[in-house]
């Protein structure tokens, strides 16, 4: 679905521009998926100038399917103790309490810990961000030295030697290697005391 606005400013002749609405969250417990979903939902919002709380509530629940409609219809109509969600706020944090599995950062780490670059050092970057996004709090520090931990051992003793400082900088330093990588694989590069540097 999607939604014409035409305000005119600073489009010419006032032509309209077209918002795609959010997809809808079917209650899938994985942290960037809600994360985006509730990303995507306010990027809508501040497109059709969406401002009243209970616009934003009432929006909201449309984008939702399978259980979480349940979910919904069950909270909305809720009486007794719990406060009722009239803001926006109180509906991002009653969606994240009841499907944002619990224990998503221990499981985060525990795989970063077990992560090893076995493909290429795109792969190993993809997969190493794609498990940042799940690890909220970690020093800098320690995420560089995961990074670098997890390398092929030719490849941490270049990042090593170049002394990166930071874990953006071995990152953009790592996929600069790509050229060296293939070399390497042929043992006509990185020679090493060590023959497990070529592997």
């Amino acid at each position: 679905m999607r939604k014409s606005l035409a305000n005119g400013r600073g489009l010419q002749g006032g032509a309209k521009i077209k918002i795609s609405e959010s997809k809808a969250f079917t209650g899938k417990r994985d942290p960037k998926v809600i994360d985006n979903f509730l990303w995507q939902v306010e990027q809508y919002f501040n497109a059709s100038k969406l401002t009243s709380e209970e616009a934003k509530v009432s929006t909201t629940s449309m984008f939702l399917a399978e259980d979480v409609v349940l979910w919904w219809r069950r909270t909305s109509g809720e009486q007794g103790d719990e406060a009722p969600v009239e803001t926006w706020e109180d509906f991002k944090r009653e969606l994240r309490r009841h499907f944002f599995p619990e224990d998503v950062d221990y499981q985060a780490r525990k795989e970063l810990h077990a992560l090893r670059q076995k493909g290429t050092i795109r792969e190993y970057v993809q997969a190493f961000t794609s498990l940042m996004l799940c690890i909220p709090r970690m020093s800098d520090e320690d995420r560089l030295s995961s990074f670098l931990a997890g390398l092929k051992p030719w490849a941490e003793t270049e990042l090593r030697r170049r002394e990166v400082k930071s874990l953006d900088a071995a990152i953009a330093t790592a996929e600069k290697l790509t050229e060296y990588e293939r070399k390497s694989e042929d043992n006509a590069a990185w020679p090493s005391k060590d023959n497990s540097y070529n592997s």
